[in-house]
């Protein structure tokens, strides 16, 4: 884990980190300062609607499996209105069609 810069996209209260994954770098934000450095992580990697730096390197390469989450989120009524989970349980579906890119690629 290797902590990155501030800079104008990253959200706010938030600490930008890259995961070194194999060849994969993986963009990540976190609310609390990591320690650097090598580690484990365990979990499920997704994807949400962060925006990486601009400098940030683009990674080609080809999605085996990817699946959505459906969950309902609510405001937190005893809080300070911010979005939770209603409850902690989630039904997953495997994507099976994506419009992204627009390129089909043929199973033989």
């Amino acid at each position: 884990m290797t902590p990155l810069k501030p800079w104008e996209g990253l959200s706010l209260g938030y600490h930008a980190y890259r995961l070194d994954i194999g060849p994969v770098l993986v963009y990540s934000e976190w609310p609390g300062q990591m320690d650097p450095g090598p580690g484990v992580v365990t979990g499920v990697l997704w994807i949400d609607t962060y925006v990486a730096p601009p400098d940030w390197p683009e990674i080609k390469g080809l999605v085996v499996r990817m699946w959505t989450e459906h969950r309902r989120y609510v405001q937190d009524p005893a809080g300070d209105g911010t979005w939770v989970f209603e409850s902690p349980s989630a039904r997953y579906e495997e994507v099976e069609r994506c419009g992204v890119g627009r390129q089909v690629v043929s199973d033989g």
